[in-house]
């Protein structure tokens, strides 16, 4: 009899009612065929009937609730894991994009400086040698963080990075002509997914600028809006000259890619002739343009780098 009922009450846990009837009824002509009451057999049969119902849907709800919290558990590390991920993609970025760059940086100014005689010149070696192996030491440390690209941290506003960049680049005397189709204007598009992007695009390139170009060279930063796609592209004279392993650690551009494609946009960089090009794209959706369709900064006389 036990038996019987721990059977129909495991059918009802697995939704299989129609099987567990079946097994009440043949429990039940069982037990009158063994000499027992009809009526008083129906009535057990009955609660059983209740009583095992009961039960099984207690079984069932907690099993569901069981299921529920494994499913929540495994939702909670995948979660967990994805910040883990994207904390170590934000310190990847941060580290390239601010100290990584500022070494760089030091060292090519160092590099350009005529070393004098005495103590002087060793203290300006070992400045050089401790840059170059902190440079080294921190492009590992990002190599290893960066597995993938996560959105962009806050940077500063375009007119500023502009600015930046091209008295960077005035460092070497190399000159930067910038046309950004009057966006810079937009107030707080800094802020935004767009400016932060177009930002990380233009000190990425200055950097590269500093590494790659030679002095007197001329850089353009182009940026054009055309209905709903701002199209960027960034162009300097190709030089085939080797630049220090420490000064290079491949991950520039390749995470810049990686964030404007997920910003739905584009990014590629190739050799024309004798220019290398960065283009990119980004959607143009969330803000508007401005009244007015000026460049945002017009060339210098004479050749004279931006200040």
């Amino acid at each position: 009899m036990c038996l019987a009922f721990v059977i129909a009450i495991d059918l009802l846990v697995s939704k299989h009612t129609k099987l567990a009837l079946i097994q009440f009824i043949i429990l039940y002509i069982a037990q009158v065929s063994a000499g027992y009451k009809p009526l008083f057999t129906a009535t057990t049969i009955f609660f059983a009937v209740l009583v095992c119902s009961s039960i099984s849907i207690l079984i069932r709800d907690a099993r569901e609730r069981l299921e529920k919290m494994q499913r929540e558990a495994e939702r909670s590390k995948e979660i967990a894991a994805e910040l883990i991920q994207q904390l170590r993609r934000d310190i990847a970025d941060s580290l390239h994009d601010d100290l990584a760059a500022d070494l760089t940086r030091m060292l090519i100014i160092s590099r350009s400086i005529r070393l004098p005689h005495g103590d002087d010149r060793d203290r300006i070696l070992d400045l050089q040698d401790r840059t170059q192996q902190a440079l080294a030491h921190l492009r590992l440390l990002i190599h290893n963080l960066a597995v993938s690209q996560g959105p962009p941290k806050e940077e500063p506003t375009l007119q500023e990075i502009i600015e930046s960049s091209a008295s960077t680049l005035a460092q070497r005397k190399i000159v930067l002509d910038a046309d950004l189709d009057g966006i810079e204007r937009i107030p707080a598009l800094h802020r935004s997914e767009l400016g932060r992007l177009l930002v990380a695009f233009i000190r990425e390139n200055t950097l590269n600028a500093l590494k790659y170009n030679s002095p007197h060279d001329l850089v353009s930063l182009f940026v054009e809006q055309e209905q709903d796609t701002l199209f960027i592209s960034f162009s300097s004279p190709w030089h085939d000259q080797k630049v220090p392993e420490e000064m290079h650690g491949g991950y520039g551009l390749w995470a810049l890619q990686d964030r404007f494609e997920n910003a739905g946009g584009s990014l590629s960089s190739n050799r024309i002739g004798a220019s290398w090009t960065v283009l990119a794209s980004l959607p143009w959706n969330e803000i508007a343009t401005p009244t007015t369709n000026a460049r945002s900064l017009m060339s210098p006389p004479d050749g004279a780098a931006y200040a």
